[in-house]
C-alpha cells in the first residue's frame, strides 16, 4: 500500500481541516497520463488544485507573486485560493524536491494564509526552518507514479512536527493500493 504523510502545523490556528487536505489529496492523486514530463506534471496538479479551489468556493490562482499578498522578497507561489474571509485563504507551494526557498516563502505567508506544502520527492531532509504555521503533505511519489530514486522511510521534517504526523490512512480511505 502506497502512503502520503500529513504533518499538521504545529500552531493550532494555522492546521488546515482534514477535509480539504483530503480533497486536495485525492484531487492531486487522480491518474495522468504517463508520458507528461516533470513540469507538465507539475503543472496539470497546478491547474487541478486551481479548479478545485474554485469548486470548494475561494478564487483559485496560479502562479501568484509574493509581493501581491505580503510585502516580502519576490517570489511566486504555485496555487492560491483566496477567500471573502482573509484568515480563510490558503497558499500552496508544490515541489519534487526539498526546497528552502519553497519552505521559506510559505513560512512568510503563513501569517496571513493556511498554507500547505505538498511534496512529493525523496525523503525530506531534517531542517531547522520554522514551519509552525505550515501544514506539509508528503505524497508518495508512486502514487504519482514517478519513478523513486532509492526509497527511504519518510521522518517529519524538523523537530517541531515530530509526533504531529498523521498517515493520512489511518485517517480514511485516503491511500491508494
Amino acid at each position: 500500500m502506497l502512503l502520503s504523510t500529513l504533518w499538521p502545523a504545529a500552531e493550532a490556528f494555522a492546521q488546515l481541516p482534514y477535509e480539504i487536505v483530503r480533497t486536495v489529496h485525492a484531487t492531486i492523486i487522480a491518474p495522468m497520463p504517463p508520458e507528461l514530463s516533470k513540469f507538465e506534471r507539475h503543472c496539470l496538479i497546478q491547474r487541478r488544485l486551481k479548479m478545485l479551489g474554485d469548486r470548494l468556493g475561494y478564487e483559485g490562482r496560479t502562479e501568484v507573486s509574493t509581493h501581491e499578498i505580503v510585502r516580502a522578497r519576490p517570489g511566486r507561489l504555485d496555487v492560491v485560493w483566496t477567500h471573502p474571509d482573509p484568515k480563510c485563504s490558503i497558499a500552496v507551494e508544490i515541489d519534487s524536491a526539498w526546497r528552502r526557498r519553497s519552505m521559506q516563502k510559505l513560512a512568510r505567508m503563513s501569517a496571513s494564509h493556511l498554507c500547505l506544502w505538498i511534496y512529493y520527492g525523496a525523503q525530506p531532509v531534517i531542517t531547522d526552518q520554522d514551519l509552525n504555521g505550515v501544514n506539509i503533505l508528503q505524497v508518495d511519489p508512486q502514487v504519482l507514479e514517478i519513478p523513486r530514486r532509492g526509497a527511504r522511510a519518510a521522518r517529519a521534517p524538523n523537530s517541531r512536527h515530530l509526533g504531529r504526523d498523521a498517515t493520512l490512512a489511518s485517517m480514511g480511505p485516503i491511500a491508494r493500493t
